[in-house]
């Protein structure tokens, strides 16, 4: 059986690539840091390795980069970062392609069966404020299609956004503060990454938003944190009676 390794601290991230590639008769083992990949690699030999760009211990990108130049790498393993950050083909080490967040699940597909070498997903573009009202907070068909309909799993994932967001009320209150610290920015992207395979829309939009707008160095508008709280108190109403679909 083919053996994959995803290395990647995000729970709902992990479990939904786990759960994804596991559905298609992988063997996968997952990693929360690059010491646990590490010691992963010195027990088993994988096929493919899909590692995210940033993890409790180090970059993901930086790490591949040293270790696919080792006299110990396993040249025939095939490399995939997955990232909502842009990389230029310079910025990859070489032989190791790039799937950017919120993952495509069929360009997934034709990388790991060795069709597409490099696959061309791009992140979702960043809506227009005037586009948050007409967005529905659930889209059950899309997520049901990321998971080739298989509504226990999204059931899964939707109960862990649903316990992530209960918990996250204080890392939310920061960014009231001005200008709010940069700590905010590693949930903000998590929580963009989750709704886009949970079927969140409206949240993943405005998420991405405000995360945007935050790393460019401007802060937010009173207008639009207001709508991103007032999204994660509507989404985890419908959660809590919708989150089976």
């Amino acid at each position: 059986m083919r053996r994959c390794l995803v290395i990647d601290d995000d729970p709902i991230a992990a479990t939904f690539l786990v759960d994804l590639i596991s559905a298609h008769g992988w063997n996968v083992d997952q990693a929360r840091s690059l010491a646990q990949a590490e010691a992963c690699l010195a027990l088993h030999g994988y096929d493919c390795l899909l590692a995210d760009r940033r993890l409790p211990d180090g970059d993901g990108v930086q790490w591949l980069r040293g270790r696919t130049q080792t006299a110990t790498w396993p040249v025939s393993m095939r490399c995939l970062v997955t990232s909502g950050d842009a990389l230029t083909v310079d910025e990859l080490p070489r032989g190791v392609a790039q799937l950017r967040k919120p993952i495509d699940v069929d360009q997934l597909f034709e990388w790991l069966t060795g069709d597409r070498e490099q696959p061309t997903g791009a992140a979702a573009s960043v809506p227009s404020g005037a586009s948050w009202s007409e967005t529905p907070l659930l889209d059950d068909s899309a997520a049901l299609k990321k998971f080739g309909g298989r509504s226990e799993a999204l059931t899964a994932l939707r109960t862990m956004l649903r316990d992530e967001l209960t918990a996250g009320a204080q890392w939310r209150a920061q960014l009231d503060l001005r200008p709010p610290p940069a700590a905010v920015l590693e949930p903000l992207h998590r929580l963009r990454a989750a709704c886009a395979l949970t079927g969140c829309p409206r949240l993943g939009e405005l998420s991405a938003t405000l995360e945007s707008t935050l790393r460019a160095g401007q802060g937010a508008e009173a207008v639009l944190l207001q709508a991103f709280q007032r999204c994660v108190h509507e989404t985890l109403e419908h959660l809590a009676g919708h989150a089976r679909p």
